[in-house]
């Protein structure tokens, strides 16, 4: 998957602009409920009617006033996200052990390569592409048009058949093929590896190689050279207007041929793979720097062997600004 340049100010100055915009209008309807209130207190001489549009004027002002400073305490919301002292980080600690503990408990209970990535993606799909219909049909009755739940549907149900008959299964084994491996040894390695499942999704770990199923890629560990955790920032948007911003935590493997390559999955999984995939390999850097960045770009094929200052090393998700298009 290609990853390009961030453009910070492009980014910000959409931002600010959706949230001057859903300000001002919430400022204007709030002065409109101020002068109703007025006149409902002054000509019509009705203290219930002037309380009553006061309090939604208040309210509509008071989210005006939110909303000019949204991007401002959005900003601090994500920076205590990495902060340790933060209440935030703290709870989102708490509740990624958990998630790890559950992890770590089932990664080497799994069943067969074939029947995770077949039947039981497909019984996930049939699942939810069933529901959509049901749920389509039922709106259908009551008068109501959900076109989306019916393209979730078929879209859901297309993505039945591919696993069912074998789709994504073949492109896995053929990820392998490509190391030189057959099906039947795939299978064994897959059967050696630690697995972790989220939904659809699948990531193992062996002494050999590394497989996250949706990218898809199947890496020999052997070629990888260094590994750190990441992430995006994205911004939601709902009809135009700045919502939020969400995180999208990915792991960044650089394998000795140049390429590095991000693989998206839940926050909870960064620390855990990094750690499997440290621990099955040969001299695999864990953690990011510049330095270690510019080593890589500049000599991928000899970054094992090349000596390395930790000084500097972070070890925890780094975000897209430490680096531009080079990552693939």
């Amino acid at each position: 998957m290609a990853y390009k340049y961030t453009d910070f100010e492009k980014i910000e100055k959409k931002k600010i602009r959706a949230t001057r915009t859903s300000g001002v209008f919430s400022v204007l309807i709030g002065a409109l409920f101020l002068v109703g209130g007025i006149f409902f207190g002054a000509a019509l001489k009705s203290l219930g009617g002037f309380i009553f549009m006061f309090i939604f004027a208040l309210i509509f002002i008071g989210a005006g006033v939110y909303f000019f400073n949204q991007p401002k305490i959005e900003k601090n919301k994500q920076a205590a996200l990495d902060n340790p002292n933060s209440r935030a980080y703290r709870k989102r600690q708490e509740k990624i052990r958990k998630s790890q503990e559950r992890y770590l408990k089932m990664a080497e209970k799994h069943p067969s390569l074939k029947t995770l990535m077949c039947f039981r993606a497909a019984a996930i799909f049939g699942f939810f592409s069933v529901l959509c219909f049901v749920l389509a049909f039922f709106s259908l009755a009551v008068g109501v048009i959900a076109i989306t739940l019916a393209i979730t549907g078929i879209i859901c149900g297309i993505a039945f058949f591919r696993s069912i008959f074998g789709k994504s299964y073949r492109t896995i084994i053929k990820g392998y093929s490509e190391h030189g491996i057959s099906k039947e040894d795939a299978e064994l390695d897959f059967k050696a590896s630690k697995v972790y499942m989220k939904s659809t999704d699948i990531f193992s770990v062996s002494s050999r190689f590394f497989v996250a199923a949706e990218v898809p890629a199947v890496l020999a560990i052997e070629d990888i050279v260094w590994v750190f955790s990441t992430f995006d920032t994205v911004d939601q948007y709902s009809n135009g207007m700045y919502s939020h911003t969400d995180r999208k935590y990915g792991v960044a493997i650089g394998l000795e041929n140049g390429l590095l390559i991000k693989i998206y999955c839940p926050e909870e999984l960064c620390s855990i793979l990094i750690n499997d995939i440290v621990t099955a390999g040969n001299m695999i850097t864990e953690g990011y720097s510049k330095e270690l960045h510019s080593l890589f770009l500049s000599a991928p094929e000899n970054f094992k062997s090349t000596a390395k200052n930790s000084a500097n090393i972070i070890y925890t998700p780094v975000g897209p600004e430490y680096f531009k298009d080079n990552i693939q």
